[in-house]
């Protein structure tokens, strides 16, 4: 018997794999649960990926979806490592490749019918990966359009809701058939584990000749409230270090530094690189380090 003998299975009704990474997030992640519970679309799958949780995520999950598969890890996947044990499933159980798979974040909402209109749109575009348009679900207001712009001139990245501009996206809300994403063949945790991973993943994909797309339709609602390290504070020099360096740091430059290689044209490595750790210098050693030293030996005199 196979993972998917309990589903129906027909290219006009797909079976669709809701690939969700958690980590000891319980009331979050069951929120997310009673969410997809209520889809109008019932051909689903949860392949619930629970990286080490300590709070009964996992058990909560299982009392809201019957039938949830549920991949244990042990705390040290994040985010890459967690969407490539979903991918190593989807291979390993021979799913089938007009099947579709749906990466999702457990701190998201969507209406009844988001996936009836994922895939509408997908069925319309083949070769697509289609990545959610996000609001900000405590102000109700349009933020994080998913298809962003990296100009690697100057490294910087800029939202766009022109499909034809994208060259990467959030996989927060990737649907694609299960044969593209077998196509980009999985994630690099070692390298990328968790921020910058997604933008990777499609960027690759892009290069692959798979088309990058978003759609207004095909929307989700994100609390921006329990992302990771995105900004720093009045940290010391050794708890920036620990915060910049954390996997959960936006701008760890050891991933930043591998993304750069990968990807950036030849003409613009040395400089990103320059960038990325010249920016660890002027915050860590400038702003933070040197200040410290001074303040210590004044405070002997």
């Amino acid at each position: 018997m196979t993972a998917q003998d309990n589903l129906k299975h027909d290219t006009n009704y797909p079976v669709v794999y809701v690939l969700l990474p958690v980590h000891n997030r319980r009331d979050i992640t069951t929120a997310f649960a009673e969410c997809l519970k209520r889809q109008t679309y019932k051909n689903y799958r949860l392949l619930l990926v629970d990286d080490g949780s300590r709070d009964g995520t996992a058990e909560a999950v299982e009392e809201i979806i019957n039938g949830a598969i549920i991949i244990r890890g042990e705390g040290n996947w994040w985010w890459a490592g967690s969407l490539q044990q979903g991918y190593g499933w989807l291979k390993q159980n021979n799913i089938a490749r007009d099947d579709v798979v749906l990466i999702m974040n457990d701190d998201t909402l969507f209406e009844t019918d988001f996936i009836s209109i994922g895939l509408r749109v997908l069925s319309e575009n083949p070769g697509t990966l289609l990545t959610a348009t996000g609001y900000n679900v405590k102000t109700g207001r349009p933020q994080d359009s998913g298809g962003y712009r990296l100009n690697w001139a100057n490294l910087g990245f800029a939202e766009t809701y022109e499909n034809a501009e994208i060259n990467c996206t959030s996989t927060r809300g990737l649907m694609t058939r299960v044969s593209d994403f077998l196509d980009v063949r999985g994630f690099y945790p070692r390298l990328i584990p968790h921020y910058l991973s997604d933008l990777e993943f499609t960027m690759r994909a892009q290069k692959m000749g798979k088309r990058l797309m978003i759609h207004p339709d095909f929307r989700i609602g994100i609390d921006f409230e329990t992302t990771g390290h995105r900004e720093l504070g009045a940290e010391s020099f050794a708890q920036y270090l620990k915060k910049v360096f954390s996997k959960r740091a936006a701008m760890n430059p050891i991933h930043w530094s591998n993304f750069i290689l990968l990807y950036s044209p030849w003409k613009y490595k040395v400089q990103n690189l320059r960038r990325i750790w010249g920016a660890v210098y002027q915050q860590g050693v400038r702003d933070r380090l040197l200040p410290e030293i001074k303040a210590r030996l004044v405070g002997q005199k």
